[in-house]
């Protein structure tokens, strides 16, 4: 191990790599990208234990290319005649496949962590990458700074990772295509079992049995796995019947798994890569809403909004009728772009801070009259009846504009 470290503990280890938690040293070339004495992971590669080169240097070359909140965040690399070793965030809060078996998980505990999956995952399209391997053991998990939600989720093992690239030739619309048979099995698509080829679709269906087993705790198909092995597991994954996997109604009924919920998984968890929802149906679900998921920002964007719309919501006197309305129809969005960061974040703080949960429903509240305010004023425009704000209702919105 390098002099730039000293090793903490073991946090795992595989076939060709083992992971340490390790404390940064003073004095080393490292100090000069983190704080000496700060906690970073620590992947070690023994260079004699390497069956494939190509997967660590693949994993490299991905990881210096992102920067997102839900991905881990690479630091640096070092090697020696030995070992290489790649440097990453340190998250303090294990996988999620430790947390999903420690905790029992309600609907919105899943959704919070598929919203930060799914975002994490549309960052990775935008950057043309296909994971290949998602699933519970690689997603870690970093404590929200404030204390005061879930865990943040990180996407992390890129070995089996791949680049899309389309030749210039190639039409833009035709999606590179994959022949190896790799990923785990539990969360692996059809197509990669039964088909020659695949593609970034292959994405999608791990997804979902990620988001399956959150809501329910095991995998789609882990009684098969369990009673009769790998064979059975593999004839369950590329039978054609059914068409999609659905959670079991007992299972839903037990679980109160919302039918939105459900719909999204059969949706991801659909045999046939052709029928399965798109990556851009997952990217605008309604559902997930991933625009507007909580995290350590969503007051900060939420008092943005809110601010941004009480100036321009006291301006609204001084423009003729015609701007005038349209200065409210974008007060009205701003308001409503506010209400939904804060709709979030109080969804998620699980009760942990009763006062700032009060807080926040105060100012819900508030928010929500002043959007009626302004709603009715545009309807009784549009009938030809304009009224003015009364006295008393533009001293609420002064007060209400202290508050904030």
């Amino acid at each position: 191990m390098p002099t730039a470290f000293t090793v903490i503990k073991r946090l795992g280890s595989g076939t060709s790599a083992i992971v340490n938690l390790c404390r940064v040293n003073r004095s080393t070339s490292l100090a000069n990208i983190v704080s000496a004495g700060s906690l970073v992971a620590v992947k070690c590669f023994a260079i004699a234990r390497l069956h494939n080169q190509n997967n660590v240097v693949n994993e490299i070359s991905i990881l210096r290319r992102l920067s997102h909140t839900n991905i881990i965040k690479f630091i640096d690399i070092m090697w020696d005649s030995n070992s290489v070793y790649v440097i990453t965030e340190y998250c303090n809060m294990g996988s999620l496949k430790e947390f999903i078996r420690k905790h029992l998980l309600l609907e919105p505990d899943a959704r919070f962590f598929m919203r930060h999956l799914v975002s994490g995952m549309k960052y990775l399209r935008l950057q043309d990458i296909v994971h290949r391997d998602l699933k519970p053991e690689n997603l870690l998990l970093m404590e929200d700074p404030s204390k005061t939600m879930l865990p943040v989720l990180k996407i992390a093992d890129f070995g089996l990772s791949n680049v899309m690239q389309t030749s210039s030739s190639s039409s833009s619309s035709t999606p590179m295509l994959f022949a190896e048979k790799i990923g785990t099995l539990l969360y692996m698509a059809p197509e990669i079992l039964e088909s020659n080829f695949y593609d970034s679709r292959c994405d999608l269906w791990s997804i979902g049995a990620i988001f399956y087993e959150l809501l329910v705790g095991t995998t789609p198909f882990s009684s098969q796995s369990e009673k009769g092995g790998i064979d059975a597991l593999i004839m369950a994954i590329i039978s054609p019947i059914p068409a999609s996997i659905n959670i079991p109604q007992d299972q839903k009924n037990q679980k109160n798994v919302s039918q939105e919920a459900a719909d999204l998984v059969s949706g991801l968890l659909t045999r046939d890569p052709a029928n399965r929802i798109t990556f851009k149906e997952l990217f605008e679900s309604r559902y997930l809403d991933i625009a507007h998921t909580p995290g350590p920002q969503s007051l900060f964007i939420a008092r943005k909004s809110m601010l941004a719309a009480i100036e321009l919501d006291e301006q609204i006197g001084g423009y003729e009728a015609e701007a005038a309305e349209k200065v409210r129809a974008k007060v009205i969005k701003l308001y409503v772009e506010a209400l939904e960061h804060m709709f979030g974040h109080l969804q998620f703080l699980r009760d942990r801070d009763g006062s700032e949960a009060r807080r926040i429903s105060a100012q819900i509240n508030e928010c929500m009259e002043r959007v009626d305010v302004r709603k009715n004023e545009i309807a009784e425009i549009r009938r030809g009846c304009t009224t003015k704000l009364d006295a008393s209702t533009n001293k609420k919105q002064e007060e209400f504009g202290k508050k904030i």
